[in-house]
């Protein structure tokens, strides 16, 4: 971006085709604009890798902050009413002591806790899988962020 102004700039010097005895105070002018500019897009690229240093730390941290059940845990969890919160999702105490009173009252406690294990051992792969794909993208994106931000310090480099 600062390269096409800096062109720019020159093509602009070869329009007026200024010499330095005659136009030196435009000349002047225009150094000043160019100097002043390349200050400004230096600071903004300074607050940009901090931004960037920030987002990354926030994405490792999300990452470093997912946890899975274990395989076991995952199966108790839908025995005992909490499928959703097994896949991640809220724990509803309330509904899961209804439907385990429902259960016990009715007598139907061995077919829905056999469904409901069933339920268990056939999403547990999928709903692993989906966590340790939201872990990668967390990691990912932290990554990325840490690579703008090294992008970002050579364009400053370059232009102080």
């Amino acid at each position: 971006m600062l390269k096409r102004f800096n062109h720019k700039v020159s093509d602009v010097d070869d329009v007026m085709s200024f010499t330095e005895d005659k136009d030196a105070k435009v000349y002047d002018q225009l150094n000043e604009i160019v100097k002043k500019t390349k200050a400004v897009f230096v600071e903004t690229l300074e607050v940009s890798i901090k931004a960037c240093e920030q987002r990354a730390k926030q994405y490792q941290e999300l990452a470093d902050q997912q946890e899975f059940f274990s395989f076991g845990e995952y199966l108790k969890l839908h025995l005992l009413w909490f499928p959703k919160h097994a896949k991640g999702g809220e724990k509803k105490n309330t509904q899961a002591i209804i439907a385990n009173i429902i259960d016990v009252v009715t007598l139907t406690f061995p077919i829905t806790r056999t469904v409901l294990l069933l339920m268990g051992l056939t999403s547990y792969n999928s709903q692993k899988q989906q966590h340790q794909n939201l872990v990668k993208v967390y990691r990912n994106q932290a990554q990325q962020e840490r690579e703008r931000a090294e992008v970002y310090q050579g364009f400053v480099e370059k232009n102080s």
